[in-house]
């Protein structure tokens, strides 16, 4: 998972059988969240995951047994936030949002 994280390439893994998520990228506002911690820890920083390239990874049997209740699930998942990352040449079977930004260069 990366979180709240800048600058990071997951390339070539093969990754399966996870309860929640193969590889996810995600606000660091998630952790508050899911721990109950208040938001305002991060004040003063950018808890957003930019430029996260997700690249020629194998992905299967990802997110099939989730206990959180509206934690997104699947092979691939990103909350949304941030710019500038994304996904190519990927190998999987689902993906949360089902369309992900493809990366041009």
């Amino acid at each position: 998972m990366v979180l709240g994280t800048n600058n990071v390439v997951i390339r070539d893994n093969v990754v399966t059988g996870n309860t929640f998520f193969g590889i996810a990228v995600a606000s660091a506002l998630l952790s508050a969240m899911l721990s109950g911690a208040p938001v305002s820890v991060f004040d003063g920083m950018d808890p957003t995951s930019n430029n996260v390239r997700i690249e020629g990874n194998e992905l299967s049997d990802n997110g099939l047994a989730p206990s959180v209740p509206g934690l997104p699930t699947g092979d691939l998942v990103w909350d949304g936030t941030g710019l500038e990352s994304c996904w190519a040449d990927n190998d999987f079977g689902t993906s949360m949002p089902e369309s992900l930004p493809a990366c041009t260069i």
